[in-house]
């Protein structure tokens, strides 16, 4: 059985996320248009994401 370690839940930057998923910026965006309605508490200067947030986000697109 393999050990797979989950992402904590806490306050990441954008620049964060994408490392944990290993993804670029230009596809976060992409990935993050889709769910954007969603988001709570989302607006278009959020530079943080809180521990809400970042919920939201994993329970989508899965824990990294």
């Amino acid at each position: 059985m393999e050990n797979l370690k989950q992402a904590e839940i806490r306050t990441y930057t954008k620049g964060e996320i994408c490392a944990l998923y290993k993804i670029s910026p230009q596809t976060f965006r992409r990935w993050l248009k889709k769910i954007v309605n969603d988001i709570p508490d989302y607006t278009t200067d959020t530079i943080f994401f809180n521990p809400k947030q970042v919920k939201f986000i994993f329970d989508k697109w899965g824990n990294p």
